[in-house]
């Protein structure tokens, strides 16, 4: 990843993530990628144009504030707008398809 040009910064960011089922309940998992030198970076972006760019169509993702997601750990970085390098891993429609499965069957277990 590479930082961001200088720009405005975003009230509303698109953050990839995706459901994860703990206990009986549903939560959501920001996704973070670890950098080669240690720390993590969670990459957010000003548009959903813009994701799908970067990560591809696959990529789950939510909409939240940007103070929402700022980062206690001071390990974290929150990127606006990054360049994700070609090479970094990417959701792929199999794997997507798995997790809604997934999800559909937590809902039937909370019903």
């Amino acid at each position: 990843m590479t930082e961001p040009g200088s720009q405005d910064i975003p009230q509303l960011v698109v953050v990839p993530a995706r459901p994860q089922g703990a206990s009986g309940r549903s939560e959501v998992v920001l996704e973070m990628r670890e950098q080669p030198g240690g720390g993590f970076v969670l990459p957010v972006f000003s548009s959903v144009a813009l994701l799908i760019e970067q990560l591809g169509r696959f990529q789950p993702w939510v909409c939240l504030p940007l103070a929402s997601v700022m980062p206690a750990d001071p390990g974290v970085r929150v990127v606006i707008d990054p360049r994700i390098e070609e090479a970094a891993p990417r959701w792929q429609e199999p794997a997507l398809q798995e997790l809604a499965t997934a999800a559909g069957r937590e809902d039937e277990e909370l019903s």
